[in-house]
């Protein structure tokens, strides 16, 4: 700060002091009456500062801006542009607990946890839900899932207008893998997907396909219960390998899933399985890629210089032919299944292990994962990596293969510190809840939030932020939207220890508040709460 001399004008852009004249002419910076001037406006700005600063302490928010609607109504008014999480905070605060399915009822809340699931609503035949869901890693049950007026799960009454049906609390599926790791669902081959994280020398996929009923059958389109489980392996030559996670491939595309693996990403192609990305045990090979049905199935390239490499943790499709892949590091890949490895360039630098990736968008993709990094990338921004010969002079640990762009939407208020089987989900802006969509996802204390995809905002709802399981390191570790048959707006499915709870609108008699429990003839138990 430049000292205040008597009688001398300091120029900041000429960076010297001129002397006050009053025979100076009036446009010159030094003279008299500018000099006044500029004193007199600086008191003026001093006060009126002064006055905003005690002000601040003396009013308070109007309550009623806190409200979403209104809040947000008052907002456009006064400031002149719409509050953009306002849609999206409107319609969070309208979800309630709605019931709680419990699939192995005679087991605590606290006996185990349940680590997998989904709910699938393709029974459009007779308007039933179906779960899946796997307790402790282990056992694998399923049940269906009936609704009435007020989104009820309600066995028995199921039973009554489904009378050749078993409605019970759980319907075992008789697998028995130990440590599964992911469980998804492959619509155009009708294929429950299953994977495994046991350390094997023979990586692979399982799945079996419910049995379909007639369509002139009065029984749920899916029959649950009597299944055959598939295996599908491959042998891996040097160390035992896992398998971290699976996704299911969209309709349009020629494969029907693709998996994480410790070595790489595996590729599912019909019955035929085989590797989509270079192996990490051939790291020393030199052998050309051949072409294989629906990708690059055999590939031996070096993989230093060939994305993604190492252990795979999420899995994800942009598009049918478009995959994303995160892993272990902090690579986030971009995989275009039509081209060969080596041609795959596009890649992105996150802040810590890609637990989570998700697309979101035409171009843009969430990842998320420890030290409490959640955020959104524009594929568009990103530069492209070119393997020349600069880079192909650093040694294999040290080349730079991502690219540090920076996130056009982060989420200051997730908290995952080091948590990489924990919830998260994404609800798109298709389901018509405003804005880009929004995003559930657990934190490392127990709880679970939601947050809008536009601006990364934490979405105030209180039933969801009313989550908290019990013990210092448990965490949720599944969360699921989904739309029920009979349902006209998604609700949140999430795995409470034992339970599978539904949070969703509440549309009680005459907007009233309802508590009821119902039992069945079965002992199945299920509360509701709005």
């Amino acid at each position: 700060m430049n000292r205040e001399i008597p009688g001398y004008y300091y120029d900041s852009e000429k960076r010297k002091y001129f002397k006050i004249e009053a025979t100076a002419p009036d446009q010159a910076t030094w003279s008299a009456s500018n000099h006044k001037r500029r004193q007199l406006e600086k008191r003026q700005l001093d006060a009126r500062q002064e006055r905003l600063a005690l002000n601040a302490l003396r009013i308070k928010p109007a309550r009623l801006l806190n409200d979403a609607l209104a809040g947000g109504l008052l907002h456009r008014e006064l400031v002149g542009r719409p509050l953009v999480d306002a849609p999206v905070a409107c319609w969070a605060q309208g979800l309630r607990q709605r019931a709680s399915l419990r699939l192995w009822p005679s087991l605590a809340e606290t006996a185990g946890a349940v680590s997998l699931m989904y709910i699938g609503n393709q029974d459009t035949k007779t308007g039933l839900g179906t779960a899946y869901a796997v307790l402790n890693e282990e056992a694998l049950g399923s049940s269906y899932i009936t609704g009435s007026d007020v989104d009820e799960i309600n066995l028995r009454d199921g039973g009554i207008v489904h009378r050749r049906t078993k409605f019970s609390a759980t319907i075992l599926v008789p697998v028995h893998a130990p440590q599964l790791s992911s469980l998804t669902y492959h619509a155009p081959s009708h294929k429950i997907l299953l994977t495994s994280r046991q350390p094997t020398r023979n990586v692979g996929i399982a799945y079996f396909s419910p049995t379909l009923s007639d369509f002139d059958d009065p029984s749920p389109a899916w029959l649950l219960g009597d299944t055959t489980l598939t295996h599908i392996s491959i042998p891996v030559r040097d160390s035992q390998r896992s398998v971290n996670t699976c996704a299911a491939a969209p309709s349009g595309s020629s494969l029907t899933c693709v998996a994480g693996t410790s070595a790489g990403i595996l590729q599912l192609h019909g019955d035929r399985l085989g590797w989509l990305t270079p192996p990490s045990q051939t790291r020393s090979s030199r052998h050309p890629a051949s072409r294989g049905r629906g990708g690059y199935v055999k590939a031996f390239y070096k993989v230093a210089s060939t994305p993604p490499y190492g252990e795979i943790l999420s899995l994800d499709f942009l598009t049918p032919d478009v995959l994303l892949a995160g892993g272990r590091s902090n690579t986030l890949c971009v995989l275009d299944i039509r081209v060969p490895p080596d041609e795959w360039t596009t890649t992105v630098t996150h802040k810590s292990t890609v637990a989570h990736v998700k697309a979101v968008g035409d171009h843009e993709i969430l990842a998320a994962g420890p030290r409490s990094a959640m955020a959104i990338y524009d594929l568009r921004y990103i530069q492209k990596h070119n393997n020349d010969a600069q880079a192909a002079n650093y040694p294999p640990n040290r080349r730079r293969i991502g690219n540090a762009a920076l996130p056009i939407v982060e989420f200051p208020e997730y908290s995952n510190s080091a948590h990489l089987q924990i919830g998260l989900d994404v609800l798109p802006a298709s389901s018509g809840v405003g804005g880009r969509g929004i995003v559930a996802a657990a934190h490392d204390n127990g709880t679970v939030a939601v947050y809008s995809l536009q601006t990364g905002a934490r979405v105030k709802c209180k039933a969801v932020d009313d989550i908290k399981l019990p013990g210092s390191n448990s965490v949720v570790k599944c969360l699921q939207w989904q739309t029920l048959p009979w349902d006209r707006n998604p609700s949140l499915f999430v795995g409470e220890g034992t339970a599978i709870k539904q949070y969703s609108f509440a549309r009680g008699e005459n907007g009233k508040e309802e508590e009821e429990k119902v039992r069945g003839d079965d002992g199945f138990w299920r509360e509701m709460a709005t």
